[in-house]
């Protein structure tokens, strides 16, 4: 049986400025995918993007773009292809989420969709002072 993994981490702000900048460059960072492994403390070692087609691009994640994750240290996460990308932002609130799912290996002729399809929320929310980030995935039992 596979369970729901939810890794998140929230940070209080010390003015409403402070959280809004807090939010907009946590919001930026989770739409520019190909910088990921360029965060502080990434545990990934590389990341690609690319749009419907299979091209390789350089810019913010959008619906129908494709992303492929990859650490080393233990395997391939695979591609992911992007479902959905909301961006609100309000005076007090607001959100940025991915919503992905697991494809095989999307630009090949052969891929039909023979996997199971696993959702993967990515998301950065404002409440005021707090903003948090996080990501919440189905995961397969080791």
């Amino acid at each position: 049986m596979d369970k729901v993994v939810r890794i998140e981490c929230t940070v209080k702000a010390t003015s409403e400025v402070h959280a809004k900048s807090i939010f907009r460059l946590a919001s930026s960072r989770l739409l520019r995918v190909q910088d990921w492994p360029r965060l502080t403390d990434c545990l990934l070692s590389t990341s690609e993007h690319r749009d419907l087609h299979g091209a390789p691009v350089s810019r913010p994640v959008k619906t129908d773009d494709y992303i492929n994750l990859t650490n080393e240290a233990t395997r391939p996460f695979g591609w992911m292809q992007v479902v959905y990308v909301a961006e609100i932002e309000e005076e007090n609130d607001g959100e940025v989420a991915l919503l992905t799912r697991s494809v095989g290996l999307p630009f090949e002729a052969e891929n039909e969709n023979h996997f199971e399809i696993k959702p993967t929320l990515l998301h950065v929310v404002r409440r005021g002072l707090d903003v948090t980030a996080g990501f919440v995935m189905e995961a397969n039992p080791l």
